[in-house]
């Protein structure tokens, strides 16, 4: 279950960007810099992306931008 919407909705970015570049969870984790299980918690919307995590996504992956800034406009909402 998802802690909010905006949540979900990076959560689902998040998860496609992985897929969409070929690689697997492990390797996206230590090219973010989060371990495996963090990052699996952030793709299953168990757990909110910390500020280290946000900003290693739009440093490696700019076009994701958007959805890291629809994410903090959302979650600081209370997650519409």
């Amino acid at each position: 279950m998802f802690k909010s919407h905006a949540t979900a909705l990076f959560a689902q970015a998040l998860d496609g960007k992985r897929v969409a570049v070929g690689l697997k969870r492990s390797e996206f984790a230590k090219q973010l810099d989060v371990s495996t299980t963090f990052l699996t918690l952030i793709e299953t919307g168990r757990r909110d992306p910390g500020v280290k995590l946000l900003r290693n996504v739009v440093n490696h992956y700019p076009d994701l931008q958007a959805e890291v800034l629809t994410y903090l406009r959302d979650s600081s909402k209370g997650g519409i």
